[in-house]
């Protein structure tokens, strides 16, 4: 490879409170691409930093979807192997929507591979 054509997009530091997300956009000539997407107004030479959701949110949210995952049993009456395969589906279409809604990305994404290791 002669020329570097990446971004810089893995340089940014993680913040609990981020002011940059990774987004995608409609590129004219490559169709959709990853992109940094600002959440607020930042200064020049200001740094930018993602959430990574590192350990602070997976403990949250693993236990969040284990209830929802034994509430789910408790009222379909079905066994873990047969829950697991009713909501992969849904899991799939939810995974299509959620690139438009930036907070449930990191969610679906969990859950889906807590449903799916099932």
């Amino acid at each position: 490879m002669q020329k570097y054509n990446a971004t810089l997009g893995h340089m940014l530091n993680h913040s609990p409170t981020p002011n940059a997300w990774h987004g995608m956009i409609d590129h004219p000539r490559y169709g959709k691409i990853r992109s940094i997407v600002l959440l607020k107004d930042v200064e020049a030479n200001e740094e930018l930093f993602f959430d990574y959701g590192y350990l602070d949110n997976h403990s949250r949210v693993e236990s969040a979807l284990k209830g929802i995952f034994n509430l789910g049993k408790f009222l379909s009456k079905k066994d873990d192997a047969e829950l697991a395969m009713y909501l992969k589906e849904h899991i799939k279409i939810l995974r299509e929507k959620a690139s438009a809604v930036v907070p449930i990305i990191s969610l679906v994404n969990t859950a889906a591979s807590y449903f799916l290791e099932i």
